[in-house]
């Protein structure tokens, strides 16, 4: 049995532990799954969401305990949006002048 004297550190080291794995798991969403290529010769074929929406789900169950936790969370949404209007383009018929408009207004 664990002294009463140690819980709180105990519950602050388990705290710290979950917020540096979501912050892991939310940089390895950002890391994967989008574009690859170069201007003029991107490859839009890999782009999924689904990774990002899987890792915003988890955050929010898990509750975004530190700012950095948070600022990753919301670029994890910004992310997602850009890559939803790629994949839009692509299901417009990569119409360059749509994909510009749709991904311009993120």
């Amino acid at each position: 049995m664990l002294h009463p004297s140690i819980i709180p550190e105990i519950t602050l080291i388990y705290a710290y532990a979950e917020d540096k794995i979501l912050r892991n798991t939310l940089k390895g969403a950002l890391t994967s799954g989008g574009p690859e290529g170069t201007p003029g010769k991107l490859d839009i074929s890999c782009v999924g969401t689904a990774q990002l929406d899987q890792v915003c789900l988890l955050a929010v169950e898990t509750s975004v305990k530190t700012q950095a936790a948070a600022m990753l969370l919301n670029a994890c949404r910004n992310v997602r949006s850009l890559r939803e209007a790629i994949l839009r383009t692509q299901d417009a018929n990569d119409d360059t002048v749509r994909a510009y408009m749709l991904i311009s207004r993120h």
